[in-house]
């Protein structure tokens, strides 16, 4: 078996002396204050070599103060303390750092605002403080529409009438009164229908008539309009009417019915004839189409 240097060593220190011993480490520390004295910068130990020294300086004691030469005592002393402390387990609830992720119902309000409206991450804010939701900054709406690949700024609500019903012609009707005259035992009445349009198909629904419309009647007319949209269409999310008075009986019962379906009641401008479900160019070849 080959001989190595700490063998021998270990040899000589097993056959001699408490006087041979002091003489062999005041040699061995004054070899090693030589050796340190040639090496530039600090002394990089691995863990199993800082284990290692730990393990046979800590029996030393003070003594240890005037032997260690690879680092400076304090930080011997240090490695000491460290070792006889034990290991931290992580835990597994232990947050991340930064601010957490904003909430998916959050951001899936957000995106729906602006793509159904084209509204920028200003009146985004305002229809979220409407909707009761509290606690977004302007950055969060902003990093979330960019992340999305929508426009932040105003620009999308500059979108010329043509442009918002092509965007939303899948989803997007009209209503409007249909009212006549009709003949009773109690002589002439005036009564009331609801035409419900869906421009790009054409496909119309007229709901069933009354002489009084209140909050009952159009909470059924609703009802009966979104159960009569076919299967294969595409589920009603924006309504346009006019502001005629009838729609605000029963403080806002109508509009209200078709928020708790989904539907997102858009009253239009006074006097905005031009403001209709359906395109109306000068050229005839374009009159009547819908986008």
């Amino acid at each position: 078996m080959s001989s190595t240097p700490i063998h021998r060593l270990l040899r000589v220190l097993a056959g001699s002396s408490r006087d041979e011993l002091r003489r062999q480490v005041q040699f061995l520390k004054a070899e090693n204050e030589i050796l340190r004295s040639r090496i530039k910068g600090p002394v990089r130990v691995t863990k199993v070599e800082r284990a290692r020294l730990v393990r046979l300086g800590t029996p030393l004691g003070k003594a240890i103060r005037s032997l260690v030469t690879i680092v400076r005592p304090e930080t011997f002393l240090k490695w000491v303390r460290d070792a006889g402390k034990k290991p931290k387990r992580k835990s597994p609830a232990k947050m991340k750092p930064g601010r957490p992720r904003t909430a998916e119902e959050i951001r899936t309000i957000i995106l729906r605002i602006a793509r159904e409206t084209g509204f920028g991450y200003t009146r985004i804010l305002g229809e979220l403080k409407k909707l009761g939701v509290g606690g977004v900054s302007r950055s969060t709406v902003v990093n979330i529409l960019k992340k999305s690949g929508l426009p932040t700024g105003p620009e999308r609500g500059e979108r010329t009438w043509d442009e918002f019903l092509t965007a939303h012609a899948k989803t997007l009707w009209a209503c409007d009164f249909l009212t006549m005259r009709v003949l009773t035992a109690k002589g002439l009445k005036y009564v009331f229908a609801l035409v419900f349009v869906h421009p790009r198909t054409r496909r119309a629904h007229v709901s069933a008539s009354t002489t009084k419309p209140d909050a009952a009647w159009f909470t059924q007319v609703v009802q009966r309009f979104v159960a009569s949209v076919p299967k294969g269409m595409a589920k009603p999310r924006l309504l346009l009417r006019d502001r005629d008075d009838k729609f605000a009986v029963g403080d806002g019962a109508f509009d209200a019915a078709l928020a708790k379906i989904g539907v997102r009641s858009m009253p239009l401008p006074h006097r905005s004839p031009n403001l209709n479900a359906v395109r109306r160019a000068a050229d005839p070849k374009h009159r009547g189409r819908v986008p």
